[in-house]
């Protein structure tokens, strides 16, 4: 229409400008008819470029989607946030906003959608999170990671002092965490279940300690004292008595016991003040039952270095007796000597041959540099 350029190619407002110029000139219809409708895909690109809901198949289509789109309306905005976040395209989400963003002020409507959006997908998350937690916290079966808690203990006049760390050893890291803990307290014995993380594996802790003396459960007090620990107060039933170890049993133990020794410091004068005398460990029904028998007089047990210890000197003073003999003496006396001999001999042979392959190497190297100036 006498333009030297072509409508279609220039941008945005200049075409609008092209458009109400045409519009306002007194042309016949159907030339006014026909420019309009080759000027309506460039004038309302947002139509063309926004595509039903349904027909992105991907994030990235989406992404490619909005580069070519110019100035939406709040209706394509509001669905194509309702697409993004309903499949979990974030990329495209923040993309949108950022497009929206740049272009201008950005509407009432578009701030409470994007809100309420976010609002929703961190409520679901949330929930989901909970729902597998407590799922995940009821799984029993199945855990065949069994780890024996770490232990150290004290004691006072009155009160044993416990503390378990839910790891197999006192200095190796363990379990942040523990759910679900379960303790048993009776009077002969102190057990402990809980479940935890390690090194992104579920484990199963426990303690099962059978003590040296009573104690009174009614009394006595347990509770988390840090991070991956828990201490517990067990009162002793006989106040004033000194126990010799934790556990009824001398060694043995599948936990790892050491001294609680900042405890220990603080309470070793009043535990010699106070503790006049040792307690002795509890006796099962079957020992009792053994001690009531008649004892029938038995020998004691020998152990194998005393054996070991008679028979040496059995055979030494054979020897004694047999030396006093002139003949046995003189053949011992030769045997003595002929070894001595051997050593000698043996000794000196290794040092020729020592010094002759040290003579070798010194030549051999003499050589070597004599060849190398």
């Amino acid at each position: 229409a006498g333009c030297h350029r072509d409508p279609l190619a220039l941008d945005p407002r200049a075409r609008a400008r092209v458009a109400r110029a045409l519009g306002a000139m007194v042309w016949p219809r159907a030339l006014r008819l026909a420019a309009q409708l080759a000027l309506l895909p460039q004038l309302a690109p947002s139509a063309a470029a926004v595509a039903p809901v349904g027909a992105w198949t991907s994030e990235l289509d989406l992404l490619e989607g909005l580069a070519r789109l110019h100035a939406p309306g709040d209706e394509d905005i509001v669905a194509l946030l309702h697409t993004a976040v309903a499949r979990s395209w974030w990329s495209a989400a923040r993309e949108l906003v950022a497009q929206v963003r740049g272009a201008g002020a950005v509407s009432q409507r578009v701030r409470e959608e994007v809100a309420s959006l976010a609002q929703s997908a961190k409520r679901g998350a949330d929930e989901f999170a909970a729902y597998a937690e407590a799922t995940y916290r009821g799984q029993r079966q199945g855990i065949s990671d069994v780890v024996p808690c770490a232990l150290q203990w004290a004691q006072n006049s009155t009160t044993v002092f416990l503390g378990v760390k839910y790891a197999q050893r006192w200095s190796a890291p363990g379990a942040i965490e523990v759910v679900d803990v379960k303790v048993n307290l009776t009077e002969s014995s102190f057990e402990l279940e809980g479940f935890g993380h390690h090194s992104s594996v579920r484990k199963r802790y426990v303690v099962n300690v059978r003590l040296f003396g009573d104690v009174l459960p009614q009394e006595s007090s347990w509770s988390a004292a840090s991070v991956g620990r828990l201490t517990a107060m067990l009162q002793k039933a006989a106040p004033g008595t000194k126990w010799s170890r934790l556990t009824k049993e001398k060694g043995g133990s599948k936990h790892q016991l050491t001294s609680w020794l900042d405890m220990q410091e603080r309470w070793a004068e009043e535990l010699s003040l106070n503790a006049g005398k040792k307690e002795k460990p509890r006796k099962s029904d079957s020992a009792a039952k053994d001690e009531a028998k008649p004892k029938t007089a038995t020998k004691p047990a020998k152990g194998a270095l005393e054996v070991w210890r008679k028979e040496f000197f059995r055979v030494w003073k054979r020897c004694r007796k047999a030396l006093r003999r002139p003949m046995v003496a003189a053949s011992a006396g030769i045997a003595v000597v002929g070894l001595l001999t051997a050593v000698l001999v043996f000794c000196r042979r290794r040092g020729d041959a020592t010094d002759a392959r040290c003579a070798e190497r010194s030549a051999a190297d003499a050589a070597e540099q004599r060849r190398a100036q």
